[in-house]
């Protein structure tokens, strides 16, 4: 079954952050970083959310959830949320710390022309790939917690519909109905930086509708 992940990274910064959904909402991506780069007009970039969301309306709204198991959704989704970032920032930020002294000298050196020592790019290179590989296990490890939680709130008739779902998305595939439910939470729960949000409205709306 074809993987769909959970930055490259150039200097192992915070950026590493913008991932999935778990890291930065939406409107926090949005943001430009300079002046000189471009920025949508808030309304127009207002109407392209509305759009996103739209779109995974049309996909929650078929399984008929509960505000009841909505609210579950949220709960476990923020939890999860946290507990990431925590050891997302953990895997960048330690390994940073214990080089900071050679990076800055490496910087101010390099500030009077000097060459960039080639054990230095080595090491930066090992960070990158060290923290590459402990990140995917992280999302591993996150994707499979996440999606043993949000079955247990879901019946039967919703986790089969959410299957359906993910095998339209790759029909070729072979994989087994857990599998496609990991693709589903990963896709839906996991990678939409809006998800928390959209689910709070349709929380709203049902809870005001009486549902």
């Amino acid at each position: 079954m074809k993987k769909i992940g959970f930055i490259v990274l150039v200097t192992l910064g915070i950026a590493i952050l913008v991932r999935a959904g778990f890291a930065q909402s939406a409107e926090t991506q949005s943001q430009p970083s300079s002046a000189n780069q471009f920025q949508l007009p808030k309304a127009a970039a207002d109407l392209f959310t509305e759009i996103a969301d739209i779109d995974k309306l049309r996909i929650l709204n078929p399984l008929g959830l509960t505000a009841d198991e909505i609210q579950q959704l949220v709960t476990i989704i923020k939890s999860a949320q946290v507990k990431y970032n925590q050891k997302l920032v953990k895997l960048a930020v330690d390994p940073l710390e214990k080089l900071a002294t050679q990076i800055h000298q490496t910087k101010q050196q390099a500030l009077t022309g000097a060459p960039i020592p080639k054990d230095f790019d080595q090491q930066i290179k090992d960070l990158q790939s060290k923290f590459e590989k402990e990140r995917t296990d992280l999302d591993n490890q996150t994707l499979t917690s996440l999606a043993d939680q949000i079955h247990s709130v879901v019946t039967d008739k919703q986790f089969k519909m959410m299957v359906d779902q993910a095998r339209k998305v790759e029909p070729n595939s072979k994989g087994t109905d857990q599998q496609y439910f990991n693709l589903f939470v990963r896709e839906v729960f996991i990678r939409y930086p809006r998800i928390v949000t959209l689910l709070e409205q349709m929380h709203t709306v049902k809870t005001g509708a009486g549902q």
